[in-house]
């Protein structure tokens, strides 16, 4: 009896696992993309590149979706991480993250399409992208916002996923009125403080067309998700800033 029960469940085990690779083997074949080459944010990639990109990284695609951060670091154990694809740079460095997040912003916008939050996508992408340009501005550029941009596509999808799965519903109301204002009174504080502390002068930061970005970041944060989405992200930056204004008056 006992040994017919194991049979059995060896057997059950068998087909479930059978039925989970022709699962994996389907969707594989309904990624593959048929075109000699496919752009996404600017990187090209070849027929065979992403095809067996596909193969190697399926948590790319899988059900329970990461966030990109977190994803990225638990592909360090992934063998084929630091494979190059078709002469190309692999993921283990600098060049290869930014390949990284944008393939995954890829893959996390097809299951966003459709659903009903799909519309917050480009606000959230223009109001981090704008964020990120004010500040790359007011620090006369650097590699860390070109690896910033690159990263921001990923970070949207995965924002749009996550609210689609939740219960919250956005709205805009007079509560987020007065706190995107605020919010915007903070940020020109912010750009007036950092501009000084770079020692630009303040006439000069007309030249920096920061006016003109506050303006779009203002217009983008429609209701009180895109709100504190973008104030999360502009933390950091003002962290920063915070950081090195303290290191600055402690060397005075």
């Amino acid at each position: 009896m006992q040994k017919t029960l194991i049979a059995f469940l060896i057997i059950l085990f068998g087909a479930c696992q059978s039925k989970k690779e022709a699962a994996l083997k389907a969707t594989k074949e309904a990624l593959y993309i048929q075109q000699d080459t496919l752009n996404i944010n600017g990187f090209k990639f070849t027929k065979k590149e992403f095809n067996e990109i596909v193969d190697d990284f399926p948590n790319f695609y899988a059900d329970e979706v990461m966030h990109p951060d977190s994803l990225f670091r638990a592909e360090f154990h992934n063998p084929n991480f630091s494979k190059s694809y078709n002469n190309s740079v692999s993921f283990d460095c600098s060049a290869g993250q930014d390949r990284f997040f944008s393939l995954y912003s890829y893959f996390l916008t097809k299951k966003n399409k459709g659903t009903r939050f799909e519309y917050l996508g480009p606000h959230l992408t223009n109001g981090y992208q704008t964020v990120n340009t004010i500040f790359e501005r007011l620090n006369i550029g650097g590699t860390h916002y070109i690896h910033q941009s690159g990263c921001i596509p990923a970070w949207v999808a995965y924002d749009v996923y996550f609210i689609n799965k939740s219960e919250r519903i956005p709205e805009f109301t007079k509560k987020t009125r007065s706190e995107r204002w605020l919010y915007i009174d903070d940020l020109k504080q912010q750009i007036k403080d950092e501009s000084m502390m770079a020692d630009i002068a303040y006439e000069e930061i007309d030249n920096l067309k920061t006016e003109d970005l506050i303006n779009k970041l203002n217009d983008e944060i429609i209701n009180d998700y895109i709100l504190y989405k973008v104030q999360k992200f502009t933390k950091p930056y003002m962290d920063d800033f915070i950081a090195a204004k303290k290191e600055s008056d402690g060397q005075q």
